[in-house]
C-alpha cells in the first residue's frame, strides 16, 4: 500500500524536487504538497483539520523561512513560522484522535541546517552540540528541540544545499565552505531514506568534498565573481558549515 506523503514547503527548492521524485513514484507515494493557502501552518486549527482530512503515514516538513537578513529583521515572524509551524504540525499529531483510532503513527522527516552551529571550526556531526551564531539557526535549533520532545518517529536531516539553477546573486563568498550538496541529490536520498524505513533520529547528509560558496556558484553560473565575508555587511553568517556523518556516506555533489 502507498505511503500517503504530506510535503509542507513544496514550492521551496527542496520542496520542488522532493515533490517531483514522489509524484514519479507512484507505486510507493501518494503526496499532497498544499500550498500556502491551503495550508497555513501558523494556523493551529487548520493544521489540525488537514491533518485529519489527509491522514498521512509520512510528513516531510521542509516550510521554513530560510533568509539570514529576513530572520534577524522580523524574528516575530521567523519564531512564527519556523519554531511555531513546526509545533503545530507536530501537536496535530497529537491533537488528532484518528491517527489512534487507526492505530497509526506517522513518520516526521524535519529538514535541519548546518547554521545551528556557530561555524568556527566545521566538519560537526551529529553529536556536537548546537550553538547558532544567528537567529535563522537558533529557530532551526528549537524546531529540532519540538521534534525530538514529542515525536517517537522522527528523522532530523541537517543538510546544506542549493538548486541547480543559475546563482540568484551577483557575487558569492569565497570564504563560506560547506559539504554542499543540489536539492535533486538531497531530494533522492532522502525519498531513498524514507522508502527504506530504517534510519530514524538525527543524521547529516553531506557532500563529498568541501568547497566554498563560489565554487559551488561557478558550477551553476560560470561568470559570478567572488567575495569575501570583510565585503558582506549584515548579520552573522556562519563561517564553515561542512558536516560529516557517523551514520551516511558522504554523497556525490550533482550525482541526479
Amino acid at each position: 500500500m502507498p505511503y500517503r506523503v504530506l510535503l509542507t514547503g513544496g514550492s521551496g527548492a527542496l520542496g520542488r524536487s522532493l515533490l517531483r521524485f514522489l509524484s514519479n513514484d507512484v507505486d510507493t507515494f501518494i503526496v499532497k504538497a498544499p500550498t500556502h493557502h491551503e495550508l497555513d501552518i501558523v494556523d493551529r486549527k487548520e493544521v489540525n483539520k488537514y491533518m485529519s482530512a489527509f491522514v498521512p503515514d509520512v510528513i516531510i516538513h521542509t516550510a521554513a523561512i530560510t533568509s539570514v537578513p529576513k530572520c534577524e529583521s522580523n524574528p516575530i515572524l521567523a519564531h512564527r513560522v519556523n519554531v511555531m509551524g513546526t509545533q503545530n504540525l507536530v501537536r496535530a499529531l497529537n491533537d488528532t484522535s484518528i491517527f489512534d483510532r487507526i492505530n497509526l503513527a506517522p513518520k516526521f522527516v524535519y529538514i535541519g541546517t548546518p547554521c545551528i552551529f556557530d561555524g568556527e571550526r566545521g566538519n560537526y556531526s551529529e553529536d556536537d552540540l548546537p550553538d547558532p551564531k544567528n537567529f535563522y539557526g537558533y529557530t532551526k535549533m528549537l524546531a529540532e528541540e519540538v521534534v525530538r520532545e514529542n515525536i517517537k518517529d522522527f528523522l532530523i536531516a541537517r543538510v546544506n544545499f542549493k538548486p541547480m539553477e543559475p546563482w540568484a546573486y551577483p557575487k558569492a563568498f569565497s570564504d563560506r565552505f560547506g559539504t554542499y550538496l543540489f536539492a535533486n541529490d538531497v531530494a533522492k536520498i532522502l525519498v531513498g531514506l524514507i522508502k527504506e524505513d530504517k534510519l530514524f533520529g538525527i543524521v547529516h547528509i553531506t557532500g563529498d568534498r568541501r568547497i566554498s560558496m563560489w565554487e559551488l556558484a561557478r558550477i551553476v553560473s560560470p561568470k559570478i565573481e567572488p567575495m569575501t565575508l570583510q565585503d558582506y555587511k549584515g548579520p552573522p553568517l556562519t563561517r564553515d558549515m561542512t558536516l560529516i556523518s557517523k551514520r551516511l556516506p558522504s554523497y556525490r555533489l550533482g550525482m541526479v
